[in-house]
């Protein structure tokens, strides 16, 4: 009798327990998924609303609890949404690793916590322009993925255009924290790096404020090998490289083995570097990873020029030795590459983020795009 009697009181705290745990896990997906409709509300609607709903859902504000199969599973569907064919192809890789950088560039080392991935851009400013329609296009697919955050799912997101574009499959750890307002005050778009500047602004941006070597700024300037620039998004037009949707060392191949000059658009407003008679295009954020093309109060009155011209731009840059090297190797700026990427992803969550829980899974392969002539 006695025995029965602590096998029961067994089998009930038994399922009690998993009573517990299945309301939990009920609210913690509910909770998010009120979030994510809150972060449309705050975006696109009624910010007296949004902002009612934020402080009432704030404790349930919770970071990531996915497994390896949600990841996985999720992984296998971002996949999904990638076209095989061009120009789609490019627009989609590009334009989803420019969402996670800009959800993650905001980040200062003197207030880590507003300016890390979170999940939210301020679509109102001009320097996120365009990113409603990638929002747009993946949020179903982050939605329905209840465990996990969306600040989690732009991060994946962008592995996987990285990966598609025949790029390495990068470390990926979860626990990022949405955030429902990012607009006004708490907008830090004015964070971004602004191209229209030289090597000192990036020093000022990427390792004065966010903590990056220059190796890693300079590794982290080509994920420009994918996408290009939109005028009607950011005033600047072209990709960097012909192929723009494959993830390798063309763009510092492009950028010292190819002459360009400096252009100046009609409004006088956008300074871009160009190939006589290409849409392409570099910046002076890019050019001047390997070239002395002046200083942040100069630049855009010297007329210096790289592979045409008698006034040719000095080889004098600063990282100018790692963009030779990434030159010479696609496995050298892969390397560097990787570690630059997730440190960049994990600003602000230092020893917060955690592998996703249970066994491992196996990548499925990412799918194929199609055949394209070789770069010229």
């Amino acid at each position: 009798w006695i025995r029965a009697r602590r096998r029961s009181g067994r089998e009930r705290l038994a399922a009690t327990t998993a009573r517990v745990a299945s309301h939990k896990t009920f609210l913690l997906c509910a909770s998010n998924a009120i979030r994510r409709l809150l972060d449309i509300t705050m975006m696109r609607s009624d910010k007296r609303i949004g902002m009612f709903l934020s402080a009432m859902l704030l404790p349930w504000t919770a970071s990531s609890q996915a497994t390896q199969e949600e990841v996985a599973a999720l992984r296998a569907q971002l996949f999904a949404l990638i076209p095989a064919g061009e120009p789609a192809r490019t627009n989609v890789v590009g334009s989803w690793v420019r969402l996670a950088f800009h959800d993650a560039a905001t980040f200062d080392r003197a207030n880590p916590i507003a300016g890390r991935a979170n999940g939210c851009v301020d679509l109102s400013n001009v320097a996120n322009a365009g990113l409603n329609r990638v929002i747009d296009a993946i949020e179903p697919t982050c939605a329905a993925a209840a465990t996990v955050s969306r600040a989690d799912c732009w991060q994946l997101t962008a592995n996987v255009a990285i990966e598609a574009a025949g790029g390495p499959s990068i470390p990926f750890r979860v626990g990022r924290v949405d955030v429902a307002v990012c607009t006004g005050a708490a907008s830090l778009a004015a964070n971004h790096p602004d191209a229209e500047r030289t090597d000192e602004h990036t020093t000022d941006v990427f390792v004065t404020r966010m903590g990056f070597t220059q190796q890693e700024v300079t590794a982290l300037m080509g994920a420009h090998t994918l996408g290009r620039a939109d005028a009607g998004d950011s005033g600047y037009d072209g990709s960097w490289v012909a192929q723009s949707s494959r993830f390798n060392n063309q763009y510092y191949r492009d950028m010292v083995q190819l002459p360009w000059v400096r252009q100046t658009n009609a409004a006088g407003d956008r300074h871009s570097w160009r190939i006589p008679g290409q849409g392409r295009l570099m910046l002076n954020t890019d050019m001047a990873l390997a070239f002395d093309i002046g200083t942040d109060a100069n630049v855009n009155q010297l007329t210096c020029s790289t592979g045409v011209g008698n006034k040719r731009c000095p080889s004098t840059a600063p990282n100018r030795a790692s963009v030779d090297r990434y030159v010479a190797s696609n496995a050298d700026w892969i390397a560097d590459f990787v570690p630059a990427w997730v440190k960049l992803q994990e600003l602000g969550y230092t020893g917060l983020l955690t592998l996703p829980t249970g066994a491992a899974v196996p990548p499925a392969p990412a799918p194929a795009a199609e055949v394209a002539p070789a770069e010229p």
